[in-house]
């Protein structure tokens, strides 16, 4: 159970990470509106995702209860996937942007996402997608004019993002601290 809530938990942050570059290809392609209607797709897988890892952290915390084992190594590992799905993201970000925009042009033509993404998972278009692969390269990280970016946008970035990661599965390690007698309680509390 806890290598398929790693697993899940790389999954949801590969797509996350990978989101934030669709912005920047529906800014270069000009077409907002098929870019953001694509984006708005990986959205809701990512969010669907959450859906499913939130019952595993509380059944992975319910054992660590029933057990009386401190689930703490277990949660490092699952933030510890958070950051390796992050940092896959950020690889595949030139990648993801080149398979993206064929996807945006593709939409503009059929005008059926469900139609892609059949289109897309055919074995020819599947090797057509594994020779677009685009390693990263200095001259890309060089390129990025970061010294613009302000600097409070990024900090704030990264505190709203590690507060959507740790969120969730912090408020349901902190159940492994409440009192057998109150669990109940805490739950219903909780929704």
């Amino acid at each position: 159970m806890l290598l398929g809530l790693m697993v899940l938990t790389v999954l949801i942050h590969l797509v996350d990470t990978l989101s934030y570059s669709v912005r920047l290809n529906s800014v270069k392609s000009g077409k907002f509106a098929l870019s953001m209607s694509l984006f708005n797709i990986f959205v809701l897988v990512s969010r669907t995702a959450n859906m499913f890892q939130a019952p595993l952290i509380g059944t992975l915390i319910g054992i660590s209860i029933a057990k009386e084992i401190d689930p703490l190594k277990d949660i490092r590992l699952v933030i510890f996937s958070a950051t390796i799905g992050t940092i896959i993201g950020i690889l595949f970000i030139p990648t993801f942007l080149k398979l993206f925009a064929i996807a945006v042009n593709r939409l503009e033509t059929k005008g059926s996402v469900p139609s892609i993404v059949v289109e897309a998972l055919s074995v020819s278009n599947m090797k057509r997608m594994l020779k677009k692969t685009t390693k990263p390269r200095k001259k890309m990280f060089y390129s990025l004019r970061y010294r613009e970016i302000p600097k409070r946008l990024l900090i704030l970035n990264t505190v709203i993002t590690a507060i959507y990661t740790i969120g969730v599965i912090s408020a349901y390690y902190a159940a492994y601290f409440v009192d057998e007698e109150f669990l109940l309680a805490a739950a219903a509390h909780l929704g």
